[in-house]
C-alpha cells in the first residue's frame, strides 16, 4: 500500500509562495513600461545628433572629393538641418544651438563649413531636451566631428 509523504522536503511549491512570486514579478513588470516611456525622448535625441554627425561626415568627404565647400546651417526658426543640401528635421521638444567659430550669413542662420582640405569652420551643435544635452563638435583644424554626450 502506499502512504502519502508528509515530509516537506518531498512536496513542491506551495499555492501560496507561487501566488506571492507572481505578485512580486507583476509589481516589478508594470515598472518596466514606465522606464522605457521616459527614455524615448532621450533615445530620439541621441539618434538625431548621430543623424547629424553622420551626414556631416558625408559632407566632409563629399567637399575633399569634389573640392567645393559644403555647409551645415542650422535655420532656427524653419526647425531644421541642412548638411550639404539634405534636410534633418529636428525632432519636437529638441533645442538647437550652434557655437560656430565663424559667423556667417543671418543672424536666424548659422553654419559650419567643410572645405576641400578636410578642415572645417569649427563649432560645436548643441542639441537638448528637458532632461539631457548632446553635443556635436567639429574640429576645425581635422575636420573631425564627434558626438560627445
Amino acid at each position: 500500500m502506499y502512504r502519502a509523504s508528509t515530509s516537506r522536503t518531498d512536496a513542491g511549491f506551495t499555492l501560496l509562495e507561487m501566488m506571492v512570486s507572481l505578485a512580486i514579478l507583476s509589481l516589478v513588470l508594470s515598472a518596466v513600461p514606465a522606464f522605457y516611456v521616459r527614455l524615448l525622448p532621450n533615445y530620439a535625441l541621441r539618434q538625431f545628433a548621430n543623424d547629424v554627425a553622420n551626414e556631416s561626415r558625408r559632407a566632409l568627404q563629399d567637399a575633399r572629393k569634389t573640392g567645393v565647400v559644403s555647409q551645415l546651417i542650422v535655420g532656427a526658426d524653419q526647425r531644421e538641418l541642412s548638411v550639404a543640401n539634405h534636410k534633418l528635421q529636428i525632432p519636437d521638444g529638441v533645442l538647437v544651438e550652434l557655437v560656430a567659430a565663424a559667423a556667417f550669413g543671418s543672424l536666424s542662420e548659422q553654419q559650419v563649413s567643410f572645405f576641400s582640405t578636410g578642415a572645417s569652420s569649427g563649432g560645436v551643435l548643441i542639441l537638448s531636451n528637458e532632461s539631457l544635452s548632446v553635443s556635436v563638435k567639429f574640429d576645425w583644424i581635422s575636420g573631425a566631428i564627434e558626438v560627445v554626450q
